[in-house]
């Protein structure tokens, strides 16, 4: 039976538990993408991250909101403390 081979980092690298991931975009997307890129002056890469994360975050968002809405048509005590906790995690996207 074969070994698989050892990988050693180089030296000052550092070791991250950050996974790939391939997406393949239609022209138009990946069009918007360069631009954005180019206009941020980040690699591409980077502002797609940015922009997966700030979408999770709002989808986060609109989930938590959905069930304080149904939370608080339900009479929920809690619901105006919920609320305002819900508000102060609010993040603005330009």
């Amino acid at each position: 039976m074969k070994e698989a081979p050892v990988f050693t980092l180089p030296k000052g690298a550092i070791r991250t538990n950050m996974r790939r991931l391939n997406v393949t975009l239609d022209q138009e997307t990946y069009a918007a993408l360069e631009r954005q890129a180019k206009q941020t002056r980040k690699p591409c890469a980077r502002v797609a991250k940015e922009i997966l994360s700030e979408g999770l975050a709002q989808r986060n968002a609109a989930a938590r909101h959905k069930k304080l809405a149904a939370d608080y048509r339900a009479g929920r005590a809690d619901a105006r403390a919920l609320l305002n906790d819900l508000e102060s995690y609010c993040i603005n996207v330009a």
